[in-house]
């Protein structure tokens, strides 16, 4: 909305057309003459032209991809982004030092004693707490469904009140999402594009040390 509001011609491209079709529902903009929408995958964007596209956007979309197909997608991004655009992607890491005060029992008292919000909540146990239980280091990947099925034992020990297992399981899903340390992907990024950074938006959605937002610029 604020892209087409500015004046600016935008692609959306999403390989689940379920996704598109929920986020126009939420949109307002009335004119959308300058928007194309594509159900289509990032590794093979062939309806965009090289270098014209000027900023691209977007969000736990390198998180949703097996590390394999990394280099196919970063070879495209950089195919159709002219040499001055940038690439914000918001994304999920871990924090490089372990975090005590992201395990189960000191989330859970914390939350219940209000010092963090439902969504902060959520997303450290979601993300970070149960990685013994739900992370493959061989393959990099978090596996959403052992999370949620911890979430399911912890309400049937008692440990988890009714009212925290129905929100925390209210996003229940059986997503792969691959993951690697803040620094790492930093690496990762810096091997494909220029000018690598982190940018930390303002607001509870944003945690520093697990969702991020890296800027990048062409590596052209």
């Amino acid at each position: 909305d604020l892209a087409l509001h500015c004046g600016c011609y935008i692609y959306c491209v999403d390989m689940n057309k379920n996704v598109l079709y929920a986020a126009s529902k939420h949109l307002q903009e009335k004119d959308r003459s300058g928007e194309k929408v594509f159900v289509g995958n990032w590794d093979n964007l062939n309806m965009i032209e090289d270098d014209e596209i000027d900023f691209i956007l977007g969000s736990a979309s390198i998180n949703n991809l097996p590390l394999e197909s990394f280099s196919d997608v970063f070879k495209e991004l950089n195919r159709i982004l002219n040499k001055e655009g940038i690439i914000q992607l918001r994304h999920i890491t871990f924090p490089d030092k372990q975090k005590e005060d992201y395990s189960f029992t000191n989330v859970l008292k914390n939350y219940r004693h209000k010092k963090i919000s439902d969504r902060e909540f959520y997303v450290i146990l979601r993300f970070y707490s149960f990685l013994d239980i739900a992370y493959d280091n061989d393959k990099h990947v978090l596996y959403a469904k052992k999370v949620f099925d911890e979430f399911d034992r912890q309400f049937s020990k008692g440990i988890l009140k009714k009212e925290e297992a129905k929100y925390l399981t209210s996003f229940r899903n059986k997503v792969e999402h691959t993951i690697f340390s803040q620094n790492e992907m930093i690496s990762i990024f810096t091997n494909s594009f220029s000018d690598c950074r982190i940018l930390h938006g303002n607001g509870e959605c944003y945690f520093k040390d697990i969702y991020n937002i890296f800027e990048m610029g062409s590596r052209k």
